[in-house]
């Protein structure tokens, strides 16, 4: 938690925000701009919400990419817009592990999809007395789809 005023100064930090200040190495112990402060950038963070918060006067959110990093950031406006509450969090490794997911599943149906095979994933429906009388079709191939004329949608 970082609190900055109107010129993007910053007025106090958590020691969390100090441990990735001490970290960047930017600091020279003056007060200055917290993306100075934090990531020892000229100009303000790619994607920060503080100039929204600031224009529309009430919380605004929004993600902060540097260097390879993503912090997912809440800027609240206090005291009339005089200072700000920012709030960061880091989310680089679930947003690199969900990009990594989405690139699996996609290099999957690539692979599936250029089979001569039909290939249905399949979901067994009980009935009430716990039996499976059917199936659920929850993904297929288009060549499922021909040779069976069972569209993957159903």
């Amino acid at each position: 938690m970082i609190v900055v005023d109107r010129s993007l100064r910053v007025a106090a930090m958590n020691s969390r925000a100090k441990s990735l200040a001490e970290a960047a190495g930017c600091s020279d112990g003056k007060p200055g701009n917290c993306h100075r402060t934090l990531f020892c950038l000229d100009e303000p963070c790619p994607g920060c919400p503080a100039g929204d918060a600031l224009k529309l006067g009430f919380t605004a959110s929004g993600r902060v990419t540097v260097e390879g990093r993503v912090f997912s950031a809440r800027v609240v406006p206090e005291n009339a817009g005089e200072r700000m509450v920012c709030f960061l969090r880091e989310v680089t490794e679930p947003d690199v592990l969900l990009e990594r997911l989405e690139a699996g599943e996609r290099q999957f149906w690539r692979i599936i999809n250029g089979i001569p095979l039909g290939v249905v994933i399949g979901e067994l429906v009980n009935d009430s007395r716990g039996k499976p009388p059917d199936i659920r079709i929850v993904a297929a191939n288009a060549t499922f789809e021909d040779h069976t004329g069972i569209p993957a949608s159903k």
